[in-house]
């Protein structure tokens, strides 16, 4: 995959591979017998999971399945920045279009007990 990335591979009745990059991981998905070596490479998976920052509980995680490795990782990075663009844009409209009343609160007037 280039710079960066490292291979791991195992055996469990068969053997089995990755390559990863910090957080960012590729699986290969097989079908048929990794024992009598019968097998072929079904798909690939990548998966990116983002830390969370302090004092939220789960992390960001995206994954995609695709027929190539890079197309995998393509479609999961174009997720991520998806995902990181709407969050963005939905913070920008609560922080910086301003309070919804002469209170200055940026909760909505229609809670119970406004």
């Amino acid at each position: 995959m280039g710079p960066g990335w490292e291979a791991d591979v195992w055996e469990n009745f068969g053997y089995h591979y990755q390559v990863y990059n910090g957080r960012t991981e590729i699986h290969v998905r097989t079908r048929g017998s990794h024992i009598s070596g019968e097998w072929t490479v079904h798909r690939y998976s990548a998966w990116i999971d983002l830390d969370p920052p302090p004092g939220v509980a789960s992390p960001l995680q995206f994954m995609h399945n695709a027929d190539t490795p890079e197309d995998a990782l393509n479609r999961t990075v174009q997720d991520a920045r998806d995902a990181i663009l709407k969050i963005s844009n939905q913070l920008t409209v609560l922080l910086y279009d301003g309070p919804d009343d002469a209170s200055g609160s940026l909760l909505p007037t229609h809670l119970p007990g406004r």
